[in-house]
Parts: C-alpha cells; structure tokens; sequence
C-alpha cells in the first residue's frame, strides 16, 4: 500500500476551535448586552433629551453671536462601551479564527461555525446599533418638532 492511499489522521482543530469559542463568547457578550444592559448608570430619557434640548439652544446661540462652539470631549469608558467593544473585538477574532483554520486546512464544520459565529455577533451588534441610532434620531425629530410649536410666536 502506497501512502497515497492510506487515510490521514484529522489534524487538530486547534485555531477552528478557538474560534468557535471566541465567536460563542462575542455572540453570549451581544446577546446579554441587549437583554440584560445597560449596566452603568442611566439618566432619565427626559433628563437627557432636556440637557440634548438645550445644548442645541446653547450652541445655535453662540453661532448666532459668532462664538466658537466648545472643543469636543472624548466619551467615558463605561461597562455598556466595554462590553459592545469585547462582543466586536470577539466576533472579528473569531471570524479570522475561522479563515485561519481554513486557510490551514483544519475541520473545516468547526471553521465554518466559527466564521458563523463571529459573523453573527458582529451582524447583530451593528444591526442593533444601527436600530438604536434611527429610534434616537425619531425621538430628537420629535422633540424638535414639539419644541418648534411651543415656540412659535405665529
């Protein structure tokens, strides 16, 4: 018998398998973000949308009187932006994990869940963010609106 013919032991999956974990890990991280968050203190939305209301009223006065507007500020780190950072960071891990374990001819059921995985998490976590984005820009439209006819003078 030519070794030709003579099966092959299955190589490790070692990289395939991490990133199944990693891509497990980052789609659990998403998933109890969205159920479970947020985990740092919140203000009320009225709070918010108040400070938001009137931040707008600040800054069109000063461009009104010609002043510079403030320089911007970086954003805190709180766990809300830490967890959605560690389900991104994952994803992406075990995405390339996944191409990795392929590229190096690994099981490829196990690189091919890890590439779902990973991809699954990070779909969700931009899908969700994106959602988030167009709720808060309808909620700002409206304030705007519901200010406009308190304030009109005609």
């Amino acid at each position: 018998m030519t070794t030709e013919t003579l099966p092959q032991a299955p190589r490790t999956s070692r990289v395939g398998l991490a990133g199944f974990a990693l891509g497990a890990l980052a789609l659990l991280v998403v998933c109890i973000t969205f159920v479970a968050g947020p985990f740092a203190p919140q203000q009320a939305v009225g709070v918010s949308l108040g400070e938001i209301a009137a931040e707008a009223g600040k800054a069109t006065l000063r461009n009104w009187l010609g002043q510079e507007q403030p320089a911007p500020e970086a954003a805190a780190w709180t766990i809300d932006r830490t967890l959605w950072m560690l389900g991104v960071v994952a994803g992406v891990l075990a995405l390339l994990s996944g191409a990795v374990a392929l590229l190096l001819h690994e099981r490829r059921d196990v690189a091919l869940w890890a590439i779902g995985l990973g991809v699954s998490a990070v779909l969700a976590q931009v899908l969700a963010s994106t959602l988030m984005i167009i709720v808060g820009a309808l909620v700002l439209c409206a304030l705007i609106y519901a200010l406009g006819d308190v304030l009109s003078f005609g």
